[in-house]
């Protein structure tokens, strides 16, 4: 065996435990950290929650194929998912994280079968660790946020899809099952619509692309075998193993049935038709968002390269989906996918002139398609996760680049230095820096934004609320909304439907002005004007000394100048009058 090979075993070793551990690191204290529970993520958990126990989501509607929740609406596959981990393991974060995190999983095993069954074993051993230790798909992994789902049923989808073309090719020996890949592919992206809805046009474009590209190399292949009666194996079977109809038709079906309870969704949310109240149930948004394309066009391809290049959201609000300083791949890592991007188009050239089947033109085709989408639609990092996992796979192919330029240590001796596996050491390095800073510094830095500690602040409230017999409010601070509540208390969607009211209804994202015992009033006093700005006290609080107040930790000083008891959970604390 020669050095190069040893080498590349040995490496092989490392990736596949580092690999291991990146992923079991994803299930390590998921119900705790990341600290709280993001709104969103806690709306999907209720919805569950309430459709297994009740049979309806928080609207009343049975089954529904699109949640009103916010009032312009939520996917609903993550909330589906989630179900039976709610049945076994009860209303718990930990219960509605999980499905997120075994998918995500399943993702990295994804894309390892895929480059491994397209290219080779070296390319998909250092994506898959790649894309197990960036910082990116392992915050990902860990949130129940409903839309992060898209990744993994794309992933699984191309895969199905990906196998079925290359045993048409004559690129694949399998049995007669193989063509089960075509139905397991049109299952994988059906489900994928119900993971977000800014998804339905870049899958339906993409599939377009490679579908036509798949037609037109099997056109051209046959066309070249019968003119020149070439004995040129990859031109013979390209044509050599018919399609069965019954299959095509079957996927054709299966991608059909999925659609058409979306495309009955846009026609309730378009006037066209009433909505639909039945067993399955197609709900009318309080506000239909369908207003938020376009844009300026120049803002949003600022903000892609904003991403690129400094790993972050624009506006870098949303801690959630990166982290600084590592951002979504670790600074150094650009360089590395450009060289990835440049050898992909390389490939491309190779790949035509040998006329065969390109997986290279399939992925830089998704990529640009991908992008030209994601300037119409929107661009944070969430809206753009199915642009970003082709991100990961080029860095991937660019470690494989580097990973071909070895030095010797010394003429006679074996040993070498191989640049890819330099790379593999600062990434381990970084990845191991990131989790210290993850599961320390970052979690007290995010705990405050989903206030760490609100269902135990919720279960002391609700004690005191019970004490004084109802006579009373418990007043919530902006900062906690009605989604956690409802699935910190395991509330009941019918109490909350008979008593909810709104302050800004309708409107695309309704905030609750009270529901059963809690309301959300406005006690801070932030506009006295004060004529000496360095003498300016801390906005003066209007309270109502019967009710308790659920509030941010940051709030409590004004509570306590003001004569109330408080007493603290993590990020979130409880005031009650003295």
């Amino acid at each position: 065996m020669s050095a190069k090979k040893n080498t590349f075993k040995s490496l092989e070793n490392i990736l596949i435990l580092g690999a291991l551990i990146a992923v079991g690191m994803r299930f390590i204290f998921l119900g705790t950290i990341n600290g709280g529970l993001h709104v969103d993520e806690a709306y999907a958990g209720y919805e569950a929650y309430s459709l297994y126990n009740y049979g309806v989501d928080s609207w009343g509607y049975h089954n529904p194929v699109y949640f009103i929740s916010w009032g312009s609406g939520m996917n609903v596959l993550a909330s589906y998912l989630m179900i039976p981990f709610v049945a076994v393991l009860g209303n718990s974060v930990w219960a509605i994280r999980l499905p997120q995190a075994i998918l995500q999983s399943l993702a990295i095993l994804t894309v390892y079968k895929i480059l491994k069954m397209t290219v080779n074993k070296r390319l998909a051993a250092y994506t898959a660790f790649f894309m197990a230790v960036c910082p990116w798909h392992f915050m990902l992994s860990r949130w129940g946020l409903e839309s992060n789902m898209c990744v993994a049923f794309i992933t699984f989808g191309s895969y199905f899809l990906i196998k079925y073309y290359m045993i048409h090719i004559g690129m694949l020996e399998t049995g007669k099952k193989g063509d089960y890949n075509l139905l397991l592919s049109a299952l994988m992206f059906g489900l994928s619509l119900y993971c977000y809805a800014a998804d339905w046009v870049p899958v339906a474009a993409i599939l377009s692309f490679w579908l036509i590209y798949y037609i037109i190399f099997n056109i051209v292949s046959a066309k070249k075998t019968s003119d020149n009666n070439s004995e040129n194996a990859t031109s013979k079977n390209a044509i050599g193993r018919k399609h069965k109809i019954g299959y095509i038709i079957g996927a054709i079906l299966i991608l059909a049935l999925f659609a058409l309870p979306l495309l009955l969704f846009l026609l309730v949310n378009m006037g066209y038709i009433p909505e639909i109240r039945s067993f399955i149930s197609v709900p009318k948004m309080v506000v239909f968002r369908n207003d938020e394309l376009g844009a300026n066009l120049h803002s949003r391809i600022h903000s892609l390269a904003y991403i690129l290049i400094k790993g972050t959201d624009v506006d870098g609000f949303r801690m959630w989906n990166a982290y600084q300083p590592y951002g979504l791949f670790y600074i150094f890592s650009l360089p590395v996918m450009m060289v990835g991007v440049f050898g992909a188009c390389r490939q491309v050239v190779v790949d035509f002139k040998k006329d065969k089947f390109s997986f290279a033109f399939m992925l830089l085709g998704y990529s640009v398609i991908a992008s030209c989408i994601a300037m119409v639609q929107g661009i944070d990092i969430i809206q753009i996760n199915y642009l970003i996992i082709t991100m990961v796979i080029y860095i991937g192919i660019g470690i494989y680049i580097f990973s071909k330029v070895c030095f010797k240590k010394e003429k006679d001796k074996a040993g070498i230095i191989n640049l890819g596996s330099l790379l593999i050491i600062a990434y381990l390095v970084s990845f191991i820096f990131f989790s210290r800073s993850y599961f320390g510094d970052f979690q007290k830095r995010i705990g405050p934004c989903q206030m760490r500690g609100a269902d135990k602040a919720l279960d002391y409230a609700l004690n005191l609320y019970q004490e004084k017999d109802g006579q009373s409010h418990i007043s919530v601070t902006p900062g906690l909304r009605h989604a956690n509540i409802l699935f910190y208390t395991a509330s009941s969607p019918y109490d909350f439907i008979d008593t909810v009211t709104w302050q800004n209804y309708p409107d695309k994202y309704l905030n609750t002005a009270s529901f059963g015992p809690y309301i959300w009033e406005d006690y801070r006093n932030e506009h006295i004007e004060i004529e000496d700005e360095e003498e300016q006290p801390e906005p003066l609080y209007t309270l109502n000394p019967d009710n308790i107040y659920i509030i941010e930790k940051e709030e409590t000083d004004q509570f306590i100048i003001q004569g109330y008891d408080v007493t603290y959970f993590q990020d979130t604390a409880v005031a009650i009058k003295k």
